[in-house]
């Protein structure tokens, strides 16, 4: 436990404060966190006041003490949490709202662990939380909370809000911005159709954030048409570069209009992103013949004895030769693959 100084100890902001112990004033705060008659105290708004109440506390209190409290209060929570996991993650506003209001006992609970310093963050929690619950679950309750996610948002479920409230925070910019700048209805529509694509947009959407908030750090404001090219640029794979940015900007003091400019970047990003694309060709061909071959599997599995054989032979043949030397190409990756595996296990025992 930390240990107090015990010589006088002065509040600075107060008018009240006197220059010496001995001043007959007593309108000041004095060690022991007595500050009724502190007018720089009483100026406080009422949630300073309680985090300014909560560290002296902690300042001045037993360790054993707090650290009892903590876990008893950390028990409290582990009940709230099961309660609330009986409910779907994706059933929303009343729920999300508890589970960020978890959050918010929790963001307290870790400051104050780590504010003490008895024991880490991770031990306290392995000590406590013994009931099932992982520590990635109580840190996506803390990121919500620390998010300050406006209540019309929490309609849309904690998967939904975990992955946009990362994605504002790769871009860095706040989840109220995030929302109002980079999403759209349209894409909050897409979320409840395809979850994929879902995941792949808001990787576009980060981007864009980014692009957004290094040319709001240059004061240079977009107009709606400006950055809606540049939202496209964007998810065509457009990234401000340093001396671009240094352009940008000079264009946009110059009141020049940039849409014709992030029109371009577009058509550039996508050019260049093709290029990048045929790099990748076999890998991408590959899996989205392995999808073809799942869907055709399961159809040939699902039908009629009859109806395959009365497949025409010449096909059924000229389909297995082909697998066949499919088989034989894969299977020389494999085997390359455990060969080296092989390889790198030996030089270890070595």
């Amino acid at each position: 436990m930390r240990e107090l100084n015990n010589t006088y100890n002065e509040c600075d902001d107060c008018p009240n404060c006197p220059k010496s112990p001995d001043s007959p004033d007593s309108s000041h705060c004095d060690q022991l966190g007595n500050f009724a008659n502190c007018d720089a105290y009483a100026e406080y708004a009422e949630g300073t006041k309680e985090v300014f109440n909560r560290t002296i506390r902690l300042l001045l209190e037993n360790e054993s003490v707090l650290m009892e409290e903590m876990s008893s209060i950390a028990s409290d929570i582990v009940i709230e949490i099961k309660k609330s996991d009986f409910n779907c993650s994706r059933l929303n506003s009343p729920f999300v709202k508890l589970k960020i209001d978890i959050g918010g006992k929790l963001y307290e609970l870790k400051n104050d662990v780590k504010f003490i310093g008895a024991e880490s963050w991770h031990q306290f929690f392995t000590r406590v939380f013994n009931e099932g619950i992982i520590l990635r679950t109580i840190e996506n309750y803390i990121r919500l909370f620390e998010a300050n996610i406006d209540e019309a948002y929490h309609e849309l479920g904690i998967d939904a809000l975990l992955k946009l409230e990362r994605a504002s925070r790769q871009a860095g910019l706040s989840f109220t911005e995030f929302m109002n700048v980079c999403i759209s209805q349209d894409d909050l529509a897409l979320r409840k159709s395809n979850d994929d694509e879902w995941s792949r947009l808001l990787k576009s959407r980060e981007s864009f954030g980014k692009n957004y908030k290094s040319l709001k750090d240059k004061s240079c404001n977009l107009e709606l048409s400006e950055l809606e090219e540049l939202r496209k640029a964007s998810d065509n794979g457009y990234v401000v570069s340093g001396k671009e940015l240094t352009d940008i900007v000079k264009m946009k003091k110059s009141n020049q209009d940039l849409t014709e400019l992030f029109k371009n970047k577009y058509i550039n990003a996508g050019r260049i992103a093709q290029k990048k694309d045929k790099c990748l060709t076999i890998q991408t061909e590959v899996a989205n013949f392995r999808e073809e071959i799942d869907r055709m599997y399961g159809m040939l599995k699902n039908s009629q004895e009859s109806d395959l054989l009365s497949m025409d032979v010449d096909l059924a043949k000229d389909c297995l030769e082909k697998f066949d030397s499919l088989k034989n190409m894969f299977a020389v990756i494999v085997e390359k693959f455990e060969n080296d595996l092989n390889n790198v296990a030996d030089n270890n025992l070595e």
